[in-house]
C-alpha cells in the first residue's frame, strides 16, 4: 500500500455533512474558526461562490466541482458571486474532515490555511458526484450504518483532495512531503509497519543504505519531519485509538504502542493532546 493510502487509513480521518451553505439572494456564509482537529471542507456542486480568508484578506472564485479544505480550521466565509457572472443557482456542499487533534502536528502542522483542487475535467474526479449525491442522500434520513457511511466517504474525499494537491506540483511540507521523494517514503513506511518499534535514525539509514547524516540532510531539504517526529505523532494516533475503546488501561497500552515506561507515555500523551490517557479515555467511554 502506498504511503498516502497507509497514513490517512492510520490516523483514520472521518467526517460529517452540514446543512447546504444557502443560496438566496444577497447570502453570506460566515464560518468561524473551530478547535485542532476539525478541518472544515466546502464542495460547489451547481454554479459558483467567492471564497474568502478574512484575516489573510484573501479572496479566490470556485466554480462547480471546486473542493476548498480548511486544514487549519480557519474563520473563513463563503459569499455570492456578482449577478453577472452567476449562470447557475449556487449549491454547496458543506462538512468537515475529523482528525485526532495532535499539537504541532507532523502530518497537518505545515499544511497551508487552505487547499483548492479545481476537479472539472479531471478523470479521477468523475465519479465524485455520484459520492457526494450519496454522501447528500444518507445526511437527509438517518439511516442504520449512516454515520460510517458518510464518515468512510469523507476520509475518501480527503484523500482525493491531497493526492490532487501532491500532483499538482505544489509543495506540501510535514510528512506529505515525504511522498516526493522515494527514500523519505520507504522511511516513512518502515515506520508505518512498526510504530512500536524502537527506531533509531541509524536504523532506518541502514534500511535506506545511505549514512545518518545522509538521511538527516535529505529530511531537512523536503522540509519532512524528523523519524522521531513521525513515529511520536504515529504512537500517539494509535494509542488514542486504544484509549477511545476504554477497556484498556493507560499502562497496557503504553506498550502496545512501544513505550517501556508509562510515566513516558503518559508525559508525550499530555504533550501531543493536552490531556492525560485517563482522561481520555474516560473521554471517549462518554462520547464515543
Amino acid at each position: 500500500m502506498d504511503l498516502l493510502s497507509q497514513l490517512t487509513a492510520f490516523v483514520r480521518i472521518g467526517g460529517e455533512l452540514q446543512a447546504l451553505c444557502p443560496i438566496t439572494q444577497g447570502w453570506l456564509e460566515d464560518c468561524p474558526a473551530v478547535p485542532a482537529g476539525v478541518v472544515p471542507f466546502h464542495i460547489v456542486l451547481t454554479g459558483a461562490c467567492v471564497f474568502e480568508l478574512p484575516q489573510a484578506k484573501l479572496r479566490q472564485h470556485m466554480a462547480q466541482g471546486d473542493i476548498v479544505v480548511l486544514p487549519h480550521g480557519a474563520h473563513h466565509r463563503l459569499l455570492p458571486v456578482a449577478p453577472s457572472e452567476r449562470v447557475a443557482n449556487p449549491r454547496i456542499l458543506c462538512g468537515t474532515f475529523t482528525i485526532a487533534a495532535v499539537r504541532e502536528s507532523a502530518l497537518l502542522g505545515n499544511l497551508p490555511e487552505h487547499l483548492i483542487v479545481q476537479t472539472a475535467g479531471r478523470d479521477d474526479f468523475t465519479w465524485l458526484p455520484a459520492m457526494l449525491d450519496m454522501m447528500e442522500a444518507e445526511t437527509r434520513v438517518e439511516r442504520p450504518g449512516t454515520q460510517g457511511v458518510v464518515s468512510d466517504l469523507s476520509s475518501a474525499v480527503f484523500t482525493l483532495v491531497l493526492r490532487a494537491w501532491l500532483e499538482s506540483g505544489q509543495m506540501l511540507p510535514g510528512a506529505l512531503a515525504m511522498m516526493r521523494h522515494p527514500t523519505l517514503q520507504k522511511v516513512a513506511l518502515l515506520i508505518l509497519e512498526r510504530p512500536e518499534h524502537n527506531w533509531t535514525v541509524e536504523a532506518l539509514a541502514g534500511q535506506v543504505h545511505m549514512s545518518r547524516a545522509t538521511l538527516l540532510r535529505l529530511v531537512a531539504k523536503y522540509d519532512a519531519p524528523t523519524p522521531q517526529q513521525l513515529q511520536t505523532e504515529l504512537r500517539m494516533h494509535r494509542a488514542a485509538q486504544h484509549l477511545a475503546r476504554g477497556n484498556v488501561s493507560a499502562g497496557r497500552v503504553a506498550e502496545m504502542v512501544g513505550y517501556e515506561s508509562e510515566a513516558a507515555f503518559n508525559r508525550a500523551f499530555k504533550r501531543a493532546f493536552d490531556i492525560t490517557p485517563g482522561r481520555y479515555a474516560q473521554r471517549g467511554r462518554v462520547t464515543p
